[in-house]
């Protein structure tokens, strides 16, 4: 089940990100062949849980009134999971009981910063509070277990600032997100994908390089050069340990208070432990690009 075509492939980024290095053009399949496909997949193999490869699966309310169609002509009733942005869920409130309704039981945000400086940075300016209580909201629809991903190092943010954010996810005991993780700030020098417009531009919000151009690659990808990036508050080594020693508090937390997932980079694993979760059956797929 793994080299099934991608149901929706939105590879020209739409995140309004200038973090996003997504370079390629987006398409949607057509929505007979997706529902024949749903279909096809349950009466086969009783498969209804999905995991939708889409960069960004809420960016229009046509591609969701679209996918709604495509599962009631199935006939089957679907969960999944997809990639989502909290500020078009807050800009287009209608769409939080769309997703709830076509079956979203797990949700990845790209939140990345409080800190109104950094958002800015990176195009992500609406107000965090906004985009918080768009998450709730969606909570409150249907019981979705919901991950976000936060980076060390944009500009602005002091370590006071990164400790306020941690403290703040673990003061909102899971109301808002089940999950999140920390990430040292990486600015690349060279890439397969396009350079994101911050990583063309870090220069301009007080970056620069330390001694060496570029560090030790180590683990990360061998295609890539890490520019080795200092700014008014840390270095790109201390943004990745700060990242670490986040991460390691963060994971002893939910371990004692959260409900876990222990393979959330897997997706079609990641989807067996959120069905047990939220109290489904675990038949899962994934539909990946081909």
């Amino acid at each position: 089940f793994f080299k099934q075509k991608t149901a929706y492939e939105i590879k020209e980024c739409d995140w309004s990100s200038d973090l996003c290095s997504s370079d390629l053009n987006d398409y949607i399949r057509h929505k007979g062949n997706l529902a024949d496909e749903f279909k096809r997949n349950y009466e086969m193999w009783g498969i209804t849980n999905y995991t939708f490869q889409d960069d960004t699966f809420n960016d229009n309310i046509v591609k969701l009134e679209y996918v709604a169609e495509a599962i009631e002509q199935s006939g089957v009733k679907l969960t999944y999971s997809a990639f989502l942005r909290a500020d078009l869920m807050a800009r287009y409130p209608e769409t939080i009981s769309m997703l709830a309704d076509t079956g979203l039981i797990a949700g990845t945000f790209g939140i990345e910063s409080f800190h109104p400086e950094a958002k800015k940075a990176i195009g992500k300016g609406m107000d965090t509070e906004r985009q918080l209580d768009a998450v709730r909201q969606l909570k409150k629809n249907r019981d979705i277990y919901t991950y976000t991903g936060m980076i060390v190092g944009l500009p602005g943010e002091s370590l006071k600032s990164i400790l306020d954010s941690q403290q703040w996810f673990i003061d909102q005991n899971f109301e808002v997100f089940d999950k999140w993780e920390w990430f040292g700030l990486l600015l690349r020098k060279n890439a397969m994908t396009r350079l994101s417009e911050f990583e063309k531009n870090y220069e301009k919000w007080d970056y620069t390089t330390k001694d060496a151009e570029t560090i030790d690659k180590g683990t990360f990808k061998k295609d890539i050069d890490i520019i080795n990036w200092k700014n008014k508050f840390m270095d790109v080594d201390t943004a990745l340990a700060i990242a670490k020693q986040l991460n390691k508090e963060t994971d002893q937390y939910r371990k004692k208070f959260g409900r876990v997932i222990h393979n959330w980079n897997d997706g079609v694993t990641a989807m067996w432990e959120v069905s047990e979760i939220v109290g489904l059956d675990r038949k899962s797929t994934r539909l990946n690009s081909s």
